[in-house]
């Protein structure tokens, strides 16, 4: 007679079920950490977007004030000197900018501070109307400009060479 050994297949599928079940865990874990990633960078993004709305709100009231102040020294100009000078006294008063005759050109300057590291520059050009229906500026520079310098980490630390 042949002896039959008989191998039971209960340990390889209990072997199965519980690799499998290590794998559903393993990608449970891994997609938990992936949507807590997310969440966390979109509220960073979030924040930086809120406080640059802000700060384009304060930027958008202060050429307005300089839009209505302009259109009063234009009601009581007779020509575009006049205009000028009046405007450029009115814009040195201002305390949150700087004004500066570039050639023919009426610029005024101003920033405001996004976050630690970086800053909003604005700069309008000021412009002697055909009538005052038509725009008293020009904005020529709307830009971020970031204020730190990047030093690149280029060290290597090797095992035991702490």
């Amino acid at each position: 007679m042949k002896n039959k050994r008989t191998i039971s297949n209960f340990g390889f599928s209990s072997i199965m079920v519980g690799f499998c079940m290590m794998c559903l865990l393993t990608f449970a874990t891994l997609s938990l950490m992936t949507a807590n990633s997310d969440y966390q960078l979109s509220k960073k993004v979030a924040q930086k977007e809120s406080a640059y709305s802000a700060v384009q709100e304060d930027a958008y009231s202060n050429i307005s004030v300089i839009d209505k102040n302009l259109l009063e020294i234009y009601a009581n100009s007779n020509n575009r000197d006049v205009y000028l000078q009046k405007a450029y006294n009115m814009l040195y008063g201002l305390n949150y900018g700087q004004v500066s005759m570039e050639g023919n050109d009426l610029i005024f300057r101003f920033s405001m501070d996004l976050s630690e590291n970086q800053t909003l520059n604005i700069a309008l050009q000021i412009i002697y109307p055909d009538n005052n229906q038509s725009g008293f500026y020009q904005i020529t520079q709307w830009q971020n400009i970031t204020n730190t310098d990047i030093v690149p980490d280029d060290t290597l630390n090797l095992i035991g060479n702490n």
